[in-house]
């Protein structure tokens, strides 16, 4: 049964998720901002392939976030509109598992790419 002690739980997750991805949101804002400044002081053809190269990535992490960002308000949605009782209880739990497995993946591919960015960053300038 999807109990109001539940439904609470499942909106503190949802909060949660959305401040993870804010956080990522603001991580890749930085990464950018910093990388155009990087490259006030030095440009060269590798270093453009490089750049591009990780202003795709960026791109990309842009696109994760708000396909999660969709998923999230998706199942918030989900917990709104269900009525309470066992077999909505269960669909819920897998749409709950899912996006969390997708924000955690989501969440290694951003510190591997501030990783990277930072050895970019170190190596070049």
């Amino acid at each position: 049964m999807l109990t109001a002690v539940k439904i609470q739980q499942l909106e503190f997750e949802s909060e949660n998720w959305k401040n993870t991805l804010k956080f990522m949101t603001e991580k890749n804002v930085r990464l950018k901002a910093r990388l155009a400044e990087l490259l006030q002081h030095k440009i060269s053809q590798e270093l453009l392939d490089e750049t591009e190269d990780l202003q795709n990535e960026f791109i990309h992490q842009d696109d994760v976030v708000s396909v999660l960002r969709n998923a999230i308000a998706g199942f918030e949605s989900m917990i709104k509109k269900q009525s309470f009782d066992a077999s909505n209880l269960d669909t819920i739990l897998v749409e709950r598992d899912s996006i969390s497995s997708r924000i955690e993946a989501a969440r290694a591919k951003s510190d591997h790419l501030i990783d990277r960015f930072n050895r970019f960053a170190l190596h070049h300038f």
